[in-house]
């Protein structure tokens, strides 16, 4: 059975709202759990402070945002 690929969008924001880094963007998965890692660095790989952060989940023309803490 083939399952069609999705293309996802996958965004971290600081507690501001700024567009803190793109994990995932148009990149394309096959259908089912994937995980994505996210080095606590920026777009241009400098090191973020610790703190209350979002996650932007895009799949299908729906989105998911959900907090995160990062600790370090």
């Amino acid at each position: 059975v083939h399952k069609p690929n999705t293309a996802i969008g996958l965004y971290i924001y600081d507690s501001k709202g700024n567009l803190v880094n793109k994990l995932a963007e148009n990149k394309v998965y096959d259908k089912g759990r994937h995980e994505v890692f996210w080095k606590a660095d920026g777009n241009e790989g400098e090191t973020v402070l610790p703190g209350i952060y979002f996650y932007k989940l895009i799949s299908n023309g729906q989105m998911l945002v959900k907090k995160a803490i990062l600790i370090k």
